[in-house]
């Protein structure tokens, strides 16, 4: 049963579905690798000093605050 459902799914779906059970560590993990990696940027491109400011609050909306189902229900229709 799990096979054919995972068959009727377009890729993206897959992908959603996968990221829906992601645990708040991985989501910590990743947003820290993020600040880490814009913050380098930054630190080579210093004119560039906005892009942690946006990309911080921006990861902090998407991974913690988006509200999931409705993003998938929306994209469905």
């Amino acid at each position: 049963m799990l096979k054919r459902e995972m068959l009727r799914q377009t890729p993206i779906d897959f992908i959603m579905n996968q990221t829906l059970t992601v645990s708040s560590d991985v989501k910590v993990l990743a947003y820290l690798l993020l600040l880490a990696i814009l913050t380098l940027i930054t630190w080579k491109y210093p004119f560039l000093f906005e892009l942690p400011i946006l990309g911080a609050i921006g990861a902090a909306y998407w991974l913690f605050f988006r509200n999931t189902e409705t993003a998938h229900d929306e994209r469905a229709e």
